[in-house]
């Protein structure tokens, strides 16, 4: 400006900023450094006026994901499927590989140690996302118990004998991996369900759902209980089992 001319004398329309570049799909402007263009300023005193871009003008970073993980227990720290990531931008989504919790057991699992975030839908780049800083406030993770069924296997005695010791025991499904029975804490018992009355407990029949198993205790499982039949058989029956 010269001779003392100031700017707010001098300038009749202010110049406007805008971005140079086009912005995404979304509208958005990626990660990066992104140049600053002026334009469209003109003047009361007859000024030329020229601009100057600054190229490191706006410099866009990386957002910060939401993560969470929910899964059954596997005997794994894989967290392939059950992984949350919330991207807080419009419909973006994105995906991942590698992720794992910081332990396997539903007890030490507290948190999401280890994803790299890939490219997901809806214009959703893994290089405009970054995850949070991977604890269990930022990245909590929870592995559930496993299910595991418990079935009390069909047992049998001849009439006027005693019930035997731990009946034909039990069958289980739904263990995780290779694990199995060794894994209980305190194993299930079988019992019996009575009437009480002599004569309509112990007499020749097929007591249907009567045998009743319960009290399995293990890390990492909980337990369904399906009843079996027990079968009081006549003294002159051939048993085959």
């Amino acid at each position: 400006l010269l001779f003392g001319d100031t700017q707010a004398a001098a300038i009749l329309t202010a110049a406007t900023i805008s971005v140079a570049g086009s912005p995404n799909a979304n509208g958005l402007r990626n990660v990066g450094q992104h140049t600053l263009v002026a334009s469209g300023a003109t003047s009361k005193l007859g000024y030329a006026i020229a601009y100057e871009n600054r190229a490191d003008g706006l410099t866009v970073t990386p957002k910060t994901v939401g993560l969470s993980a929910t899964k059954v227990y596997d005997t794994t720290t894989i967290l392939t499927g059950a992984v949350t990531i919330t991207t807080g931008v419009g419909s973006e989504t994105l995906t991942y590989t590698g992720a794992a919790a910081n332990d396997s057991t539903v007890a030490g699992a507290t948190h999401i140690s280890a994803i790299a975030l890939a490219n997901g839908t809806n214009g959703g780049l893994a290089s405009n996302y970054q995850p949070p800083t991977l604890n269990a406030a930022n990245a909590p993770a929870t592995i559930r118990r496993a299910s595991v069924t418990v079935t009390a296997n069909a047992s049998s005695k001849f009439v006027t004998q005693v019930d035997p010791t731990g009946y034909a025991g039990v069958s289980y499904s739904g263990f995780a991996g290779s694990e199995d029975e060794s894994v209980f804490s305190t194993a299930p018992t079988v019992t019996r369900t009575l009437t009480g009355v002599t004569a309509s407990d112990e007499r020749a029949a097929t007591y249907t759902n009567k045998l009743v198993s319960a009290g399995a205790a293990a890390d990492n499982y909980q337990f369904t209980y399906v009843p079996g039949n027990f079968t009081i058989v006549p003294a002159d029956t051939l048993v085959i089992e």
